[in-house]
């Protein structure tokens, strides 16, 4: 969960300046039913402590045929990487954020 935390992060550090001084809503997939306290500190911690975004947390079940869903087909069968819109993410990026100091 800290993973998806993480890739959550850096998306919106990639939009940070659209959405800074503005109250967000998120709404989350559940993904992972049973871990939604962990996340939300997690994502407390990373997007309001560290990027500083305001930010409401909800859980719910995504419809089929959402814009999620969509994006999620298209990245899915993406093989060649044409998607648009990709956030580079490499995995010292992500193991800044594990590594215990």
């Amino acid at each position: 969960m800290r993973v998806y935390c993480i890739i959550v992060y850096y998306l919106f550090e990639n939009i940070l300046k659209e959405f800074k001084n503005k109250e967000l809503i998120l709404n989350i997939c559940r993904d992972f039913p049973g871990h939604e306290k962990d996340i939300n500190s997690h994502l407390i911690d990373l997007l309001g402590n560290k990027l500083g975004l305001k930010i409401e947390i909800r859980y719910a079940r995504l419809p089929k045929g959402s814009n999620a869903d969509k994006y999620a087909y298209l990245m899915r069968k993406d093989k060649k990487n044409l998607v648009k819109g990709y956030v580079k993410i490499s995995i010292k990026d992500i193991e800044k954020f594990l590594i215990k100091k």
